[in-house]
């Protein structure tokens, strides 16, 4: 649990710290992709929701899942890398 909120507190950092508009949005969109997947996930495991077959993030075994996953967070990686500070997920070791 701590680890999601941690990357959902990353994620957002990213987002705030973003240059350009179109990396803010795709950043939230994948935050919010991995929130509610997260979200509907433990409630259908308390019981709140009836099953529904979603997937935990980077828990739970789907290979389609974890694939798209990856992806979503190499893109984020991406916008983080071309921001103006581009250290919250990576650092940066060129050396210019």
């Amino acid at each position: 649990m701590f680890a999601m909120y941690y990357l959902i507190f990353l994620l957002f950092n990213v987002a705030v710290n973003s240059n350009s508009l179109y990396g803010s949005v795709l950043t939230i969109g994948v935050m919010a992709h991995i929130a509610i997947q997260s979200i509907i996930n433990i409630a259908v495991t308390v019981n709140l929701f009836p099953n529904t077959g979603i997937t935990l993030p980077f828990i739970s075994a789907g290979g389609t899942s974890i694939f798209t996953l990856l992806i979503q967070i190499g893109v984020v990686v991406s916008v983080d890398r071309h921001s103006a500070l581009g250290e919250f997920l990576i650092k940066d070791r060129r050396r210019d």
